[in-house]
């Protein structure tokens, strides 16, 4: 099995058409290995913005790319199809966090006119594969690491690579693949792109349910049980949204404790996920919670 590793570098700028701001790709790079994790091939284009002419002054003092280098670059179809062209469509791709997938994802739609990426069929989260490598090794480290840190991590010296340019970008992620490979572990990330729901998936976004008659949610996980004898308690009013859950104080008709239930329930792409706790109804509830009627148990959204 081959492998790509490849490398995007995106410039910030404002779509008119989209009517919003979005990461054109400025520079493609890739490297290709062979399954001894030698280098057989790479690939590098420029690709000429279609946005602007003038690169935003961050990206530029990043990668050091030019105004003048990016406008002697190719169209991005152009680039592409090249890109697409050189991949094949037997290897595995890599890239150094799935941010890439999205940026690139984006830019088919957007430039291409393509509802997916032509140059990926199976793919690998470089990143998410090392930071588990590096956690085996006792080596924590809270959310996404840089390429960068990652290298430093494992003692490789980047001095001689020119990093935030899309080539040698690719050649420091082949070097963290050779000191961290192992066959069965990298097999069991791998995803196949070309199922048929991978890129809804993928930019789906999970969100909090705030209406309480979404059909997504289940009337009888708001049903809670006292915490003193294990009765289900009666809810003494309606239930409210706030801070991303719904809340509402309840009250045991057996044992009289009362208590405060919150519960969350967030949509994911083909699931809910459900968070519940209880906790002591505040001091200046109290009063109010009391003089308030019971409601049933389980009754109709209110």
């Amino acid at each position: 099995m081959e492998y790509i590793l490849l490398d995007l570098e995106w410039n910030g700028a404002y779509c008119k058409s989209a009517d919003k701001f979005v990461n054109e790709i400025i520079e493609i790079g890739a490297v290709r290995l062979n399954e001894r994790l030698e280098e057989v091939g790479s690939f590098r284009q420029m690709v000429r913005s279609q946005l602007t002419k003038r690169l935003c002054g961050r990206f530029k003092e990043l990668t050091n790319i030019t105004n003048e280098e990016m406008a002697a670059g190719v169209p991005f179809t152009q680039a592409l199809a090249a890109y697409t062209a050189w991949a094949g469509k037997d290897a595995v791709t890599m890239t150094w966090s799935n941010t890439d997938l999205y940026v690139l994802l984006e830019n088919c739609r957007l430039f291409g006119g393509e509802k997916r990426i032509p140059c990926i069929g199976l793919y690998a989260d470089l990143q998410r594969y090392v930071q588990e490598k590096l956690r085996e090794r006792g080596v924590a480290h809270k959310g996404q690491m840089s390429l960068a840190h990652a290298a430093q991590a494992f003692g490789l010296d980047t001095a001689g690579f020119d990093l935030h340019r899309a080539q040698d970008d690719s050649r420091v992620c082949c070097e963290l693949l050779r000191l961290t490979y192992e066959e069965a572990a990298l097999t069991a990330c791998l995803e196949n792109t070309l199922v048929e729901d991978y890129y809804d998936r993928l930019t789906f976004k999970s969100y909090m349910i705030s209406d309480l008659n979404s059909p997504y949610i289940d009337k009888n996980e708001m049903r809670f049980r006292c915490e003193e004898c294990g009765r289900f308690a009666r809810r003494m009013g309606k239930w409210v949204f706030k801070n991303r859950m719904f809340r509402a104080n309840y009250r045991c008709g057996n044992c009289g404790h009362t208590f405060r239930a919150r519960i969350g329930f967030k949509k994911r792409y083909d699931s809910v996920e459900i968070k519940r706790a209880v906790e002591p109804i505040p001091a200046e509830d109290q009063e109010a919670s009391a003089a308030q009627p019971e409601a049933a148990v389980l009754t109709a959204a209110e």
